[in-house]
């Protein structure tokens, strides 16, 4: 069977024709998630990589830093992206169904949530994080990332995996989802009292966030959301 993968910001490897793959193989960094799922824990700043397991597969590498990942991949081929897809495409490898859903102005222009429909995983791309403030470009929207948070929210996943951060469940969606609301509501509220953007970002605090990385952030964050207010 020929398949073919876009890459999104959360690598996946595929690996075809293996019976087992213990995560300690891997290294420490890497923690099952699910029956042939691992997820590597990556270190401050860097995006999360996963490899699924299949019966028949792609590989995609980053083995750079990692003499367990150069020697897990030996013998494997890569097939570098050469489809496109617009709102949703199904790809399946094996006996995994993989569905593809376009993430629109939520990081990149290119973001693309993966749901694994029978393991009822989600990877999220870096559309979502864990106590981490995103970088918002200024093509970002906070309503489409809300959108977006919505729709996954609805497949009900039991595994979500965000771009940054660890595996953990659909309360990373929650909280999310939670945060740009208050961010949203708070400059709505400063707009109509008549302030500033600048005032607004020295001002603006948002409960909960006292300890998420990337306080650097919170200005941005809040431009993005004041973007969105002026626009409608």
């Amino acid at each position: 069977m020929k398949t073919k993968i876009i890459i999104v910001l959360v690598t996946i490897f595929f690996f075809g024709a293996l019976e087992s793959l213990p995560a300690q193989d891997l290294g420490p960094q890497f923690k099952k998630v699910s029956e042939g799922i691992y997820v590597y824990a990556a270190v401050l700043n860097e995006a999360n990589s996963t490899i699924v397991l299949t019966q028949d597969g792609v590989v995609e590498k980053q083995m750079a830093t990692s003499p367990e990942m150069r020697a897990a991949f030996k013998g494997f081929r890569l097939i570098t992206p050469h489809i496109e897809y617009h709102d949703r495409m199904t790809l399946n490898a094996g006996e995994r169904t993989m569905e593809l859903y376009y993430l629109k102005n939520v990081h990149s222009e290119a973001d693309s949530a993966i749901w694994l429909p029978k393991e009822r995983v989600l990877f999220t791309a870096a559309s979502v994080g864990v106590k981490r403030f995103g970088n918002h470009r200024p093509f970002v929207s906070i309503p489409d990332t809300l959108s977006a948070i919505k729709m996954m929210k609805a497949l009900n996943p039991q595994v979500v995996i965000p771009g940054h951060g660890n595996p953990g469940t659909a309360k990373i969606l929650d909280d999310m989802e939670n945060y740009y609301s208050k961010l949203m509501e708070g400059v709505r509220q400063m707009v109509k009292e008549g302030k500033s953007l600048d005032q607004i970002k020295k001002e603006l605090k948002i409960p909960g966030t006292e300890d998420w990385e990337g306080q650097d952030r919170l200005g941005n964050n809040i431009e993005a959301a004041h973007r969105a207010l002026i626009a409608r």
